[in-house]
């Protein structure tokens, strides 16, 4: 327990205090770009109070699930999503500023007014160019295909997997139609979700399960749990996975149809809340392997020796960053971190980059995924 409150009081600091810098950033370049503000000095200081009504509005319990924490969500994360692109293209800048300066030998040389207005122009068109494009990307769902030949079907299989749908005070019942809606026209015969079904405070949790309750598939709908899933309380989470239709595979696995298994191992976040996570080798060890088997995880990773264990691993977790370059962070944290890998033993891995989004709707230079697998005998 203390464990828990300890690392959410340092996540937490760790988000504030680099908001706060952020924020001050945007701050000084105004003042830099337009001198006379620096007379309204104390107003400006109101692009601080976003920062402290977070924690307020998010655990104000008698808001939850309401209108109003909906649209103040989307202020929010829009402000939040603009400060943040903003610093980020605008260190970009300025390292190349300072490069150029070096390289001139004029590295104590200020910028004239002209100039440094002309760089808060250009990076605010840039963040918001980067926010309105990555608002419609979010809701853009792209079609992977994969194809896995194998001898271990004797008929095609196909196979939909959703990741990350984040269902939360942003992304509710519309983000709910347009899965089905592109679901659906892709007659699968297994749906897959690889964890962080759902967040908080969604708006209208009955009327958005209810429509993912329309996605159908003969061989059964799955999911795995994320780490979100815990975080929210697993019950929640449970309890709106099968309402959607889903089966919750925890630590264990199952034959479906008759060339299929599916293993799943539930996310390590739930050691923290007191919950057990087993070995993988524990759920793979006595699998059938003349069947195909699919281990599902939310993250994409794996132990050691259980790579021979199983045909075709489907894991999620990264969102290939979600925003760009956010993605080149993830390629360090994770080895399989983005797309489709083949391993020497012959099994294939894909790490979908996420049907929704974690935090703002925004997603720049990683489009939302549903994944089709066609899995087909590799003799006819």
């Amino acid at each position: 327990m203390l464990l828990n409150l300890f690392s959410f009081l340092f996540f937490f600091g760790t988000v504030l205090l680099t908001t706060l810098l952020m924020t001050r950033y945007f701050y000084h370049k105004i003042m830099s770009a337009f001198p006379k503000t620096k007379l309204y000095r104390r107003e400006l200081k109101l692009f601080y109070l976003p920062v402290f009504t977070v924690p307020f509005i998010f655990a104000n319990k008698g808001i939850q699930g309401s209108f109003t924490i909906t649209v103040m969500s989307y202020i929010l994360y829009g402000y939040f999503t603009f400060i943040f692109i903003f610093f980020l293209w605008g260190l970009i800048t300025e390292f190349f500023i300072r490069l150029r300066k070096l390289s001139k030998k004029h590295y104590s040389k200020k910028l004239s007014l002209k100039k440094r207005r002309a760089l808060f122009f250009g990076l605010f068109i840039i963040t918001f160019h980067t926010i309105s494009s990555g608002f419609w990307m979010a809701r853009d769902l792209k079609i992977e295909h994969l194809e896995i030949k194998t001898d271990k079907v004797d008929s095609d299989i196909r196979v939909v997997l959703l990741a990350d749908t984040h269902f939360n005070q942003v992304s509710g019942l519309g983000f709910a139609k347009n899965i089905v809606e592109t679901v659906a026209p892709l007659n699968p015969d297994l749906i897959l979700h690889a964890g962080d079904f759902y967040d908080h405070s969604i708006l209208d949790p009955a009327g958005t399960f209810e429509v993912m309750r329309k996605l159908q598939a003969p061989l059964g709908k799955y999911a795995v749990a994320g780490n979100h899933e815990y975080i929210n309380k697993i019950e929640s989470s449970e309890k709106y996975i099968s309402d959607s239709g889903f089966t919750l595979i925890k630590n264990d696995s199952i034959a479906i149809g008759e060339h299929l298994i599916l293993a799943a191992v539930t996310d390590s976040a739930a050691k923290r809340f007191g919950f057990e996570v087993p070995d993988d080798n524990e759920i793979l060890r006595e699998l059938d392997r003349s069947k195909f088997i699919i281990f599902l995880k939310h993250q994409p990773k794996f132990q050691k020796n259980t790579k021979e264990k199983f045909d075709l691993m489907l894991a999620g977790h990264t969102h290939a960053g979600q925003i760009f370059p956010f993605g080149l962070f993830v390629k360090t944290a994770f080895k399989y971190s983005n797309g489709t890998y083949n391993l020497p033993s012959g099994a294939t891995i894909h790490v979908s980059r996420g049907t929704g989004t974690w935090g703002p709707p925004v997603r720049f230079g990683a489009a939302a995924e549903i994944t089709v697998i066609d899995i087909i005998p590799s003799v006819k």
